[in-house]
């Protein structure tokens, strides 16, 4: 029977699950609740076993207080001795807590060595899953060693225990996993920034300027500018449905067809018709993907710009000295939803010092911590107090978001384009 004193009893078990909450490493755990048992239980050997990853009636020798070389069963698996049969074999079999009183080992038992220098023995199963797929036996070098009214408690601790631990390995897998996830998303998001323009084209008579995030390491939005004959430049903004990685992989496919059709990039809305047919016939299919898109010529000579727009925010103009405008016409639907979708086209002739916006809708409804959206009010606002160019006007609508959300997790890719006549 133990000797320790209910207080100080209590104090070890206390002292035992603290050490538990505050773990980190699997091995370094079990030593040190292996050491805090053996101020509670008084045993002279150690050993555990494990029925993980092997086929019954085999079992794996995880740990001995004989062995003079600890051996991490979690990193050197295959270090660790499997055998069979014997007397830990029949406890293991029976799958229960187990007192012998008076110990005795056959010479060819294949954990011989690790029992034979003892006279008694406590096996505790450890639990998972309604099996006892984990023992740690305890033992005595005297014949009577353990008081069988403590059975009961020594099996809830260890099977406490054995759950601290065995969340302890799944919350470092899930890091591990976590880890790995994250170079993969990583790479992703380097291969899909190449996608985007390495730079912004220069035009004589315009200026441009672009910012884009997206809300996780890879994200659905997409731009891209394709200078034409005449000094003209075809602008195409895109927005795939969703987040993350599927919305990148779109991502590229919406960058793939856009690249198709060089001879539709100065008709609008037959570039946009053209990528539809494609990605409603080839990719969308079942899936219920579809990408919002924005595609726009323009003409320096006549100052004119035509758009077509399927399923994105109308573009917006702004004006000194005048309210800033919605070009709501030429709305469509967005891209992948039917092949035979027909998409309109419109025009507006520009003046000099004119700004025109294209953004995705992860601008409008960006949220604050407090759930509310930064809004098109807030966004003419801002930028035509502060738009005297493109970049500056880009400038001020992305420090005001981000005073805006403040710590909020951005929950939605954003592309911005300004262009400014000069």
């Amino acid at each position: 029977m133990s000797e320790v004193e209910p207080n100080q009893r209590l104090e070890m078990v206390v002292q035992a699950m603290k050490e538990a909450s505050r773990g980190d490493d699997p091995a370094s755990l079990v030593k040190a609740f292996a050491a805090r048992m053996r101020e509670l239980v008084a045993w002279d050997g150690l050993i555990s076993v494990s029925r993980r990853g092997v086929v019954p009636p085999a079992y794996r020798i995880a740990r001995s207080s004989l062995w003079k070389e600890e051996i991490d069963p979690w990193r050197e698996r295959g270090r660790l001795p499997v055998v069979a049969g014997g007397l830990i074999g029949r406890v293991l079999e029976a799958g229960r807590p187990t007192l012998i009183d008076d110990l005795v080992v056959e010479a060819d038992d294949p954990a011989y060595e690790l029992l034979s220098p003892f006279k008694s023995l406590v096996a505790i199963p450890v639990f998972d899953q309604g099996e006892a797929l984990n023992f740690v036996f305890w033992l005595r070098e005297v014949q009577h060693g353990f008081d069988p009214r403590e059975l009961p408690e020594w099996v809830w601790m260890a099977n406490l225990f054995g759950r601290a631990t065995n969340n302890l390995v799944l919350k470092n897998e899930l890091a591990q996993a976590y880890a790995q996830l994250d170079r993969e998303f990583a790479a992703i998001a380097q291969i899909q920034t190449s996608l985007l323009p390495a730079q912004v084209p220069a035009f004589s008579n315009l200026e441009l300027a672009v910012h884009y995030r997206s809300s996780r390491r890879a994200g659905g939005d997409y731009y891209e500018f394709f200078p034409l004959e005449d000094g003209r430049v075809s602008i195409l903004v895109a927005d795939v449905c969703g987040h993350g990685t599927p919305a990148a992989v779109y991502m590229a496919i919406t960058q793939c067809l856009a690249r198709s059709f060089p001879e539709l990039r100065a008709e609008p809305r037959l570039f946009l018709a053209a990528i539809n047919r494609r990605f409603a016939r080839e990719y969308a299919g079942d899936t219920g993907n579809f990408v919002g898109a924005v595609a726009a010529i323009y003409e320096p000579e006549s100052r004119r710009l035509r758009w077509s727009s399927a399923g994105m925010p109308p573009p917006r103009r702004f004006r000194s000295g005048v309210e800033p405008v919605r070009l709501e016409a030429a709305q469509s639907m967005p891209l992948g939803i039917l092949e035979s979708a027909h998409f309109e086209e419109a025009v507006e002739t520009l003046a000099t010092g004119d700004l025109v916006i294209l953004h995705s809708d992860g601008l409008t409804e960006a949220r604050s911590p407090a759930g509310v959206m930064f809004g098109e009010a807030r966004l003419d606002t801002v930028f035509q107090e502060s738009a005297t160019s493109a970049a500056v006007g880009v400038e001020s609508i992305m420090q005001a978001l981000t005073a805006f959300q403040g710590h909020a997790t951005p929950v939605d890719d954003l592309t911005l384009v300004a262009l400014r006549v000069c």
